[in-house]
């Protein structure tokens, strides 16, 4: 079975890439529900409180039929998302006709769920999920985005490199480009269907691992997948075994700076976790970058500092890698 998603007259110029508090929300759901299919995450039920504050079987109730999802969970994503908070509360602002839809779907499969009309229904999803995202993901949420800016940045530098489309062939096994259309492997139904007016969206999930979804908005269509480093949300990579002697190579606040580096990080979380001024950290990392140890990259209104792959060894790869440092 697959799913072929043809990109039309725009070709690979219809595909972006982007990030999403919803859908990345929503996979950590699926986590709960299907604790079988997400084994790295499983450390996410034991942050479940034994009374949560928010309708947590109604949430698991959207997200557990095999057969069908809301659509309300499924929004288009932006080019420059907000807060996750505020991508939340855009749910109730779905279009009525899609909650209409969901509506009809949920009274039919799940009968105890039962709303006044399609405002409510919209409100109670923006409401409990907002709660949920406070109290199980917000404490993680730094990991989480970093895990999926990595993600982001890496096969950004892939399309730079490579073309778009070498790119789109390494997202995820089980999702390919040819003769104008992206085929999705891994899917419940076989069917052809446009990208639709804004293109395709490829946006990286942690908690999707090892998996991908496809969600088809009015405006185009989404593709979640299971992102590069997924592990890393709860544990971080592993650190030089002699940090001494990474510390005579580097200097120790350039050191301290390399290995906090695990993901992408801004100089004022830098400055904070090293515990010197912004100031001190940016002189260090404009050394480091100009060694070809760490990359920046401009995400928004903020600027993420990473390591290439020479500070990565450095940070990881112990004295071998750091004889051959120039």
């Amino acid at each position: 079975m697959a799913l072929r998603i043809e990109l039309g007259a725009a070709g690979l110029g219809s595909v972006r890439l982007t990030s999403d508090a919803v859908w990345e929300t929503v996979a950590s759901l699926h986590v709960l529900t299907f604790p079988r299919q997400h084994a790295m995450h499983l450390r996410l039920r034991s942050r479940l409180p034994s009374s949560p504050g928010y309708d947590l079987p109604f949430l698991l109730a959207l997200t557990s039929d095999r057969q069908w999802f809301p659509d309300i969970l499924a929004p288009a994503p932006q080019v420059d998302p907000p807060h996750p908070l505020v991508q939340i509360a855009a749910l109730r602002d779905t279009e009525d006709a899609v909650l209409r839809s969901d509506l009809e779907e949920l009274s039919r499969r799940r009968p105890e769920f039962a709303f006044a009309g399609a405002a409510q229904y919209a409100d109670k999803v923006a409401t409990e999920l907002s709660a949920y995202w406070r109290d199980m993901l917000e404490p993680i949420w730094e990991r989480v985005e970093g895990v999926a800016i990595d993600d982001l940045a890496y096969h950004s530098r892939l399309i730079a490199r490579a073309g778009v489309a070498q790119a789109v062939n390494e997202v995820h096994h089980e999702l390919s480009y040819g003769d104008g259309a992206l085929t999705v492997a891994f899917h419940r139904t076989k069917a052809t269907v446009s990208c639709g007016p804004e293109g395709v969206w490829l946006v990286p999930s942690a908690f999707r691992w090892p998996w991908i979804a496809v969600g088809q908005p009015a405006s185009g269509c989404v593709i979640s997948y299971a992102a590069r480093g997924s592990a890393l949300v709860w544990e971080p990579r592993g650190t030089a075994g002699e940090p001494d002697a990474l510390s005579a190579l580097l200097g120790r606040s350039r050191a301290a700076i390399l290995q906090a580096l695990d993901l992408p990080r801004t100089t004022t979380w830098l400055a904070r976790r090293i515990g010197v001024s912004p100031g001190t950290v940016s002189d260090h990392l404009s050394v480091l970058a100009a060694s070809g140890i760490v990359v920046s990259r401009r995400d928004g209104r903020q600027v993420l500092y990473a390591r290439t792959p020479l500070g990565a060894d450095l940070a990881e790869g112990g004295p071998a890698a750091w004889r051959a440092a120039p």
